[in-house]
C-alpha cells in the first residue's frame, strides 16, 4: 500500500535538502508514483504544510497567471520527519531519485 502523497512529497522534499523544489517539478515526480486523480490536493497539502511551519517557499515566480512557488523543508522539521517516517521505503516509491 503506498504512503499518502503528501507524506511521499513530505519525504522527496526532505531528500532534495536546502535548495527546495519547484511544486511542478515535485508533482511530476510524484506523477510516476501515483495516477493525477491522487494528487488533486497537493497544491493544497503543501500551503497547508507551509502555513504550520513544516516548508518555507524559497521562490516565487509567476506563470500564465499561476503563482508558482519553491518549496523547501524546514531544518527543524528533518529529525521529526526521519523519527516519524521510515525514509527507505519511499526510495523505491521515488524511483531514487532525490
Amino acid at each position: 500500500m503506498k504512503p499518502a502523497p503528501k507524506y511521499t512529497a513530505a519525504a522527496l522534499l526532505y531528500r532534495v535538502g536546502a535548495e527546495g523544489i519547484w511544486e511542478y517539478d515535485l508533482f511530476d515526480r510524484l506523477c510516476r508514483a501515483y495516477p493525477a486523480g491522487e494528487l488533486r490536493a497537493l497544491r493544497e497539502d503543501l500551503v497547508g504544510m507551509s502555513t504550520v511551519g513544516w516548508l518555507d517557499v524559497v521562490a516565487e515566480r509567476q506563470h500564465s497567471g499561476q503563482i508558482l512557488r519553491r518549496y523547501a523543508l524546514r531544518p527543524e522539521v528533518r529529525p521529526f520527519l526521519e523519527f516519524q517516517l521510515d525514509l527507505a521505503r519511499f526510495d523505491d516509491l521515488l524511483g531514487g531519485a532525490a
